[in-house]
Order: structure tokens, then C-alpha cells, then sequence
């Protein structure tokens, strides 16, 4: 049997929240309070548009970089937000 070598483990501030093992690399991007992105036929009307949205906050759940799922280039989420939204049902 294979014991933790708790000696090994970063400082509790530093761990991933989901495995607790290892450090932390990335923070989830999940928003809060969001409503998305309105999409517009020109430029003028996007940044118009989208620039009167209200501000959001995202979860910041730290995560090492096995827990972590890229969902694009720079958008990182934990399991559980990615499980919620691969399970959310949609209209």
C-alpha cells in the first residue's frame, strides 16, 4: 500500500481544492451573474451593446493541473462547473 508522504504535499494555502494533493496552477472561470454575450450585426453595435452589461465574479476554485478542464485557450473550469454545464439542460 502506497502512504502520502505528507511532507511532499504544498502548504494547505497552495493545494488544489479537489484533490488536495497537489498545487494549485489554475483558478476556474466560471461566471457568476452573467447574463452572456449579445451578438450584433457590426462592431459599433457589439461593443455598444455588450459594454452595459453588469459586472460578474467567477468561482476562482484553485486547481492543479490534473483536476483542471481548458475549455478554450484561456478559460479554465473546475469539475464541478464543467459537470454542470455539460449536464445543464438547454432550450
Amino acid at each position: 500500500m502506497n502512504r502520502l508522504d505528507i511532507t511532499k504535499l504544498p502548504p494547505v494555502s497552495k493545494r488544489c481544492v479537489f484533490c488536495k494533493r497537489k498545487e494549485a496552477m489554475y483558478l476556474c472561470d466560471y461566471r457568476f451573474g452573467s447574463p452572456g454575450i449579445w451578438f450584433t450585426r457590426d462592431y459599433r453595435s457589439f461593443v455598444k451593446t455588450n459594454s452595459n452589461l453588469p459586472e460578474f465574479i467567477t468561482c476562482d476554485a484553485p486547481m492543479c493541473r490534473e483536476c483542471v478542464d481548458e475549455v478554450s485557450n484561456e478559460m479554465h473550469m473546475c469539475p464541478a462547473h464543467k459537470n454542470f454545464i455539460t449536464n445543464a439542460r438547454h432550450c
